[in-house]
C-alpha cells in the first residue's frame, strides 16, 4: 500500500551516487557478521535491488511513476530525478500541500522526525529548489547522463554482490 501511494504522489527527486551505499553497507555488515549465511539469500536480495534501480530507470526515461511489475500506466510528469554529484544523501522529504508544508527527516532510520515549522519548511524547500538547481534532471532528457547513472548504480549492486560472496566464501 506504501508503494502505491508512493506511486500516486507527484515528485522531484534529489539522488547521489550513493545512493545505494547504506543498503549495500548493512548487507555487507550482516554477511560479514554471519546474519545472512545463506548464499541464495545474498543473491536474491542483490538482484532484487538491481530490479528496483532497472524500475526506477524506467520511470526516470518516461518520466512517470508506475508500480514496479505491473502494467499500470503512470501520471505524465509525475517523476522528476535530479542528480547531484556532490550532495550527500540526508533522506529529506518535503511534502507541500496547499495549506501546509511538512519536512520528514530520517532520525536513526528507519525512524523520522516530521515538522510543521513553516519558517523550517520553507527554509527546507529553499535549499532543494538550490540543489535542484545545481543538479542535472535525469528524467525524460538527458539520456546518456542517465545510462550513465544508472549503469553506476547497477555496477555498484554487482560488485558488492561479487563481494560479498567472496567473503561468504571466506567464512
Amino acid at each position: 500500500q506504501l508503494v502505491l501511494g508512493y506511486s500516486h504522489l507527484p515528485s522531484k527527486e534529489l539522488w547521489p551516487a550513493t545512493v545505494l551505499d547504506n543498503t549495500l553497507n548493512q548487507l555487507q555488515y550482516y554477511t560479514w557478521s554471519g546474519e545472512i549465511k545463506n548464499r541464495q539469500l545474498i543473491d536474491l536480495i542483490t538482484e532484487e535491488l538491481i530490479l528496483l534501480v532497472e524500475h526506477f530507470e524506467q520511470m526516470a526515461i518516461l518520466g512517470q511513476k508506475f508500480v514496479m511489475n505491473t502494467h499500470l500506466k503512470g501520471r505524465p510528469n509525475s517523476f522528476s530525478l535530479y542528480h547531484n554529484e556532490i550532495y550527500h544523501t540526508n533522506n529529506t522529504i518535503i511534502l507541500d500541500q496547499k495549506d501546509a508544508g511538512h519536512v520528514f527527516l530520517t532520525h536513526d532510520s528507519p525512524n523520522y522526525i516530521r515538522s510543521q515549522d513553516p519558517a523550517f519548511f520553507q527554509h527546507t524547500k529553499s535549499w532543494f529548489l538550490r540543489m535542484t538547481g545545481r543538479s542535472t534532471q535525469i528524467s525524460v532528457d538527458n539520456a546518456r547522463h542517465r545510462r550513465r547513472f544508472f549503469a553506476a548504480l547497477k555496477n555498484k549492486a554487482q560488485t558488492m554482490q561479487t563481494n560479498i560472496l567472496a567473503i561468504h566464501r571466506m567464512g
